[in-house]
C-alpha cells in the first residue's frame, strides 16, 4: 500500500523532460532509486512528445503487487498521467526475485502439502531454526553435520544400522548404562596403556 507521503512525492523530478500529457502505460527504465520512489525514463512514450533526446523522465511511486527492490537499469511497467506515476510491474530486473516482509510471516498450505524445491539447492538460514513434526524423515546421498555442541534426548529406543561404524574421540569417552552387552561374530580387541576393571 502506497503511503500519502509517497503519493505526494510522485511528481516530476526537476530538470527532467516533460512526461506525455495523456495517460501512459508502458515500459520505464530505472535511472535512480530513492526512498520517494524511482526515477524512470518512459521508453514507450512518443518521441514527439518528449522535450529531451532520451524521452520524458518521471518519478514513480512503487505499487508492486509483490515486494520487489528495483535497481538502476531495471525495466518496469509504468502507469499514470500528469504528476502521478506508479511502477506496477517488473518487465526485466537485475535483482534476483524475492519476497521481503517486515515482522513475522506465516506461510502455510491449508489442507495440503507445502513443497519447497530448487534446481540447484535449498538453503535455510536463521538465528534459531525449529522443526516440529509427528514424523521426521531425511533422505540424502551423503549427510554432513557440524556443531560446537550437540545434545540428543530419546525417550524410547534409538537404533543405528550401518555397514561400518567408526568414532574418533579426542578427549574422554564416557558411557553409562544399567546393563551393557557387546556381541561380535569375530574378534573383540581391547588395547590400552592401562585397563581397569571392577570397582
Amino acid at each position: 500500500m502506497i503511503s500519502e507521503s509517497t503519493r505526494a512525492a510522485s511528481a516530476i523530478s526537476p530538470g527532467t523532460a516533460s512526461p506525455p500529457a495523456a495517460g501512459y502505460l508502458g515500459p520505464g527504465r530505472v535511472l535512480e532509486v530513492s526512498p520517494r520512489g524511482v526515477l524512470v525514463r518512459l521508453e514507450g512514450a512518443d518521441s514527439a512528445e518528449a522535450t529531451g533526446p532520451e524521452g520524458p523522465q518521471v518519478l514513480a511511486a512503487l505499487g508492486f503487487a509483490c515486494p520487489y527492490q528495483p535497481a538502476p537499469g531495471d525495466e518496469l511497467l509504468i502507469m499514470g498521467r500528469s504528476e502521478h506515476y506508479y511502477a506496477v510491474g517488473v518487465l526485466s530486473g537485475a535483482n534476483p526475485g524475492g519476497l521481503h516482509f517486515e515482522g513475522d510471516l506465516d506461510l502455510r498450505a491449508v489442507g495440503g502439502t507445502l513443497t519447497l524445491s530448487g534446481d540447484e539447492g535449498v538453503e535455510v538460514e536463521g538465528q534459531r531454526i525449529t522443526l516440529r513434526a509427528d514424523a521426521l524423515r531425511t533422505f540424502a546421498g551423503s549427510l554432513s553435520e557440524k556443531a560446537d555442541e550437540a545434545y540428543r534426548w530419546v525417550k524410547g529406543l534409538t537404533t543405528l544400522r550401518a555397514g561400518e561404524s567408526r568414532r574418533v574421540i579426542e578427549g574422554e569417552d564416557y558411557n553409562q548404562s544399567h546393563d551393557s552387552i557387546h556381541l561380535a561374530k569375530g574378534t573383540v580387541k581391547i588395547d590400552g596403556h592401562q585397563i581397569h576393571m571392577g570397582h
